[in-house]
């Protein structure tokens, strides 16, 4: 049997995974204040909030958030496609790198081929975390703001905004970063699982 120790690389990088996607794939990555603070508007990589009103069978109006696409209409900068390019090798990536890592433990793996695993995790970590230079897109750049551009064409008024601030997914995106760090680390640092033998040797 593998022994305790030999899980933690595994289940850091599926937690890396499964944190990496949710930030990536949802619409909360940033939160941008609005107006006197009456909007809060949450913007991901690929899709951005929207409210939706639906009228129950009682006749009551219930206003609900949802996620959306962008419109045609918003052009995408040079660092929003950065990030949206790394939002999706990190968890391609790193879904292999899971995939290898729970096989590890079973069967077992050439020492080169475990240090490579781990290398590879922490190359996943860097392109989860260049997922952040979407903050520096014009999603938060000020005269360039995407914010008051779908709201303008929404409702025909203008806004001003506040600052540009992390959001549960980009939060979430830390976190991702960061197990998927441990995890490439502590696959350097220990020797590959190696399986027990009849005998009950390792």
């Amino acid at each position: 049997m593998a022994g305790c120790f030999d899980f933690v690389p595994a289940i850091l990088a599926l937690i890396g995974e499964f944190t990496c996607i949710a930030a990536n794939y949802w619409c909360d990555f940033v939160g941008i204040n609005v107006a006197n603070g009456s909007i809060d508007v949450k913007f991901g990589i690929w899709f951005l909030t929207q409210w939706e009103l639906s009228e129950t069978s009682a006749g009551e109006v219930v206003v609900y958030q949802t996620c959306v696409q962008y419109p045609d209409s918003v052009e995408f900068d040079s660092s929003w496609r950065s990030a949206s390019v790394f939002s999706i090798l990190a968890p391609v990536l790193g879904g292999i790198c899971v995939i290898m890592a729970f096989i590890a433990i079973c069967a077992n793996m050439g020492h080169w081929t475990w240090k490579t695993l781990g290398a590879c995790l922490i190359a996943v970590s860097v392109f989860q975390g260049l997922t952040l230079l979407f903050l520096r897109s014009n999603v938060c750049s000020a005269g360039e703001n995407v914010v008051v551009d779908v709201l303008r064409r929404r409702t025909g008024n203008d806004f001003t905004l506040s600052d540009c601030d992390l959001d549960w997914g980009g939060k979430t995106c830390i976190a991702s970063v960061i197990c998927f760090f441990m995890a490439g680390l502590v696959s350097m640092l220990i020797p590959p699982p190696q399986s027990e033998d009849p005998d009950g040797r390792r």
